[in-house]
């Protein structure tokens, strides 16, 4: 008991640390976070005709939410529950029988560049991804499908969510049971909306070839975009990495801190059973990470997005974390004054 009320409790100290500023009654506005007191309900947002279904059933869902809830809550609370959430699910994850471990991690998923960007751009959606793939790692370790659904649909509130919680269950579930087979089916279904609108829609799924360029992982230091990457950083646009990252200092604790998730990934080994599919993960991120600083020639879904969920896994189960330079607080508070 008493290390469970540790690990909610420096959840709460996590949620307080980073949004704090967000505290008081109103709305941030924070590029494309965009809260209104209350959505219209409206058919284009299940199903958009002319336009292609980016924000579904994200959209949707909130619009239902604030016919009852005003906005400014709703936006407040969801930012709230995903730093808690992912905290809390990053500490539990951990096989480890130490508290402190637990607590690392829990800091360690949670204070990374990767977040701090992502708030300060407005992807909340795709961070209730990330604050769900914790509990979907567990829920797929423990062979628990109900819970695996619950973590995958909070995931698949976007596209991209959805696609990368299908991409981590058929990862983690290699055996061909039963009900290994309806976990991926079900993972698969919570991707509908979006798949039956994109398929309704009348726009065109053409991109730009300069969008490539436009959206790539961008260098913070004399790493490069690879070493940004590495760091859970390297945000396309510069206006929302925080000013810390560009520190030479910066890429020696990158390295450190995989130096650790290295050593972190032989103690999984010996603590999980052999073949367990959470150890996997851990060796995903090289793979996803390597095609986006190359300009010109990444696909246009990867371009869109800095760094990938992986590696967070990976520091997270590899007891590897550190807490970072303190700029948390600071990014919100710019993401608060931009409104």
């Amino acid at each position: 008991m008493r290390e469970r009320l540790l690990l909610h409790g420096t959840a709460a100290l996590l949620v307080v640390a980073v949004l704090a500023p967000l505290a008081t009654p109103g709305y941030v506005l924070a590029y494309d976070m965009v809260f209104v007191p209350r959505q219209p309900l409206r058919w284009d947002l299940i199903a958009p005709a002319d336009a292609l279904p980016r924000a579904v059933p994200l959209d949707t869902l909130v619009a239902l939410v604030t016919q009852v809830v005003p906005g400014w809550l709703v936006q407040k609370v969801v930012l709230a529950a995903i730093v808690y959430a992912a905290a809390v699910g990053a500490g539990r994850l951990v096989p480890a029988e130490r508290t402190l471990t637990r607590l690392v991690a829990a800091i360690g998923y949670v204070w990374t560049p990767y977040l701090a960007e992502r708030l300060l751009i407005g992807h909340w959606g795709l961070l209730l991804c990330y604050a769900a793939l914790p509990w979907l790692v567990a829920a797929a370790k423990d062979r628990d499908l109900p819970r695996l659904v619950l973590a995958a649909a909070v995931a698949s509130v976007t596209p991209t969510g959805g696609v990368i919680a299908f991409a981590t269950v058929c990862v983690l579930v290699l055996s061909r049971r039963r009900a290994d087979l309806l976990a991926v089916a079900a993972t698969a279904a919570l991707n509908a909306p979006w798949l039956l609108a994109a398929l309704a829609t009348s726009a065109g799924g053409r991109s730009d070839p300069a969008g490539v360029a436009a959206f790539a992982a961008r260098g913070e230091n004399w790493s490069g975009p690879l070493g940004a990457l590495a760091g859970t950083g390297g945000i396309w646009n510069a206006q929302t990495a925080p000013d810390s990252r560009g520190s030479p200092l910066v890429p020696l604790v990158t390295v450190l801190l995989l130096a650790l998730a290295v050593a972190g990934v032989s103690v999984l080994r010996r603590r999980w059973p052999p073949g367990s599919p959470p150890g996997w993960g851990c060796w995903a991120w090289p793979v996803s990470c390597w095609p986006r600083p190359v300009r010109g020639r990444a696909p246009r879904s990867w371009s869109g997005s800095s760094g990938t969920c992986p590696v967070r896994d990976c520091c997270a189960m590899g007891r590897s974390c550190s807490s970072r330079t303190p700029w948390c607080w600071w990014c919100v508070r710019r993401s608060a004054r931009s409104g």
